[in-house]
């Protein structure tokens, strides 16, 4: 008996037919590509399963099931926003953290160039790159964008304003207090000899001025996410941007707590116990990058971690954390 095939998804296209849902009295009604008002119970079912935000303007829904994008609307906010197919999603997740792992292992030697770039004083705009990823590596932060930063003052790496940034007298520590997405407060400190450095040659720029900027003839520049991302991808030597090192950072922040786990809790614990272990480390995944446990642990944490723990295995100690997580996960 001949196997059955899952059919393949294809291309959507955003700008074609599809159906839209329109607000009618305190639900919504959906209508196809040609204005008539669906009725199909299936179809209806199908919407629903997608779980479109009530809040959700403009939404365009794809017309069948197999389109690699399902749903797009505009948030509160005014963002474009896209539901993925589950098997999409799935794909996109997997080259996500196999992306991560990948740049787990050029951590060196991504260290030992910013660690030259911040230590050299010829060219200003390349220490700034240095600066931004040492942020990344040691603060995990994001990469920030010229319209949060203007729209909602809400600030990343990119965006940072010199009075968002102290040294702690007497010390190399770096403070950074700033409001960032989602409006989270951030009150960080990085202990750090050159990014200390940095910040005091930075100390005499004005408040409101860009902390990562450089000269270009009289006038400072501030560095875009553009430019830190080919930075990113120059001293890495692959396509990677700073969203990978957030990625990376949360699976190892969540790979460290559940090997401190591991100790007591092992294969043959209960469930219940490793699930606690588990929740334990969204938790401390969730604070090291500033925002919920349910958001570390769909997106920023590699699920194989959690699935090595559940069956025993956990980094090892007494190597860095970087090695101990690339070798945790790159073995089968």
């Amino acid at each position: 008996m001949a196997g059955t095939t899952t059919p393949r998804l294809k291309r959507a296209r955003p700008n074609g037919p599809g159906y839209i849902r329109k607000g009618r009295g305190k639900g919504f009604e959906y209508l196809d590509w040609n204005g008539a008002n669906v009725t199909d119970d299936a179809l209806k079912a199908r919407f629903d399963a997608l779980a479109i935000p009530p809040a959700w303007k403009d939404v365009w829904i794809a017309p069948t099931d197999r389109e690699h994008i399902q749903a797009i609307g505009t948030d509160a906010a005014g963002r474009r926003q896209y539901i993925y197919h589950e098997r999409w999603a799935d794909r996109r997740a997997s080259e996500k953290y196999e992306r991560s792992l990948d740049l787990g292992s050029r951590m060196s030697r991504v260290r030992r160039a910013v660690s030259r770039d911040i230590a050299q004083r010829e060219d200003e705009r390349l220490r700034c790159l240095a600066a931004a990823v040492r942020l990344f590596d040691h603060g995990s932060l994001r990469i920030g964008g010229s319209k949060y930063a203007r729209d909602n003052k809400s600030y990343g790496v990119s965006t940072l304003l010199a009075r968002h940034v102290s040294v702690e007298e007497n010390t190399d520590t770096v403070r950074l207090k700033f409001r960032g997405k989602s409006g989270k407060e951030w009150d960080l400190l990085i202990d750090d000899d050159q990014l200390a450095d940095y910040a005091r040659d930075r100390g005499g720029q004005g408040g409101d001025k860009r902390f990562l900027s450089y000269r270009v003839g009289r006038k400072r520049v501030g560095l875009t996410s553009e430019d830190i991302n080919r930075y990113i991808a120059d001293i890495a030597g692959g396509e990677f941007t700073a969203k990978d090192f957030r990625t990376w950072k949360g699976t190892v922040t969540a790979a460290l707590s559940l090997a401190a786990a591991g100790q007591t809790v092992g294969a043959a614990s209960s469930d219940s116990a490793k699930a606690r272990a588990v929740s334990r480390a969204m938790r401390e995944t969730a604070e090291a990058l500033h925002n919920t446990p349910a958001m570390a642990r769909s997106s920023y944490v590699d699920p194989r971690v959690v699935n090595r723990f559940r069956r025993g295995r956990t980094i090892e100690t007494g190597i860095s954390p970087d090695r101990a997580t690339v070798q945790l996960l790159s073995r089968r």
